[in-house]
């Protein structure tokens, strides 16, 4: 799991990587799933998500999240609402606070 601290030090990796003309987002997924988006939604890491997007790792419409507990395959913004309502069944209010700025994000970038 990526910790809070974590994310400057991703920043600076990025920021190095960028500067040399390399693209992250060629490294997405290359290796097979799970893609970056894909862990960030499922471990319900909205600053993760944003570094992503805001960095053009990923990308708010394209590709599909695999659900782990079926075969199923969702866009995004759909995985995260159903994420959402799976915490509000377990009443988890920090999962809860962090699906709902996951989506706020995901709405966001779609409008981009």
């Amino acid at each position: 799991m990526i910790a809070k601290c974590d994310m400057v030090g991703l920043q600076q990796i990025f920021d190095e990587l960028e500067t040399r003309d390399h693209k992250m987002k060629f490294f997405n997924g290359i290796i097979g799933s799970p893609t970056f988006e894909d862990e960030s939604i499922k471990r319900a890491l909205p600053q993760v998500l944003e570094f992503l997007l805001k960095n053009n790792i990923s990308s708010a419409t394209n590709g599909w999240v695999s659900d782990e507990n079926s075969d199923n395959e969702y866009k995004p913004l759909e995985y995260a609402t159903k994420k959402l309502n799976e915490a509000k069944a377990k009443n988890d209010k920090e999962a809860i606070a962090n699906y709902e700025k996951i989506i706020e994000i995901l709405r966001e970038y779609e409008a981009k």
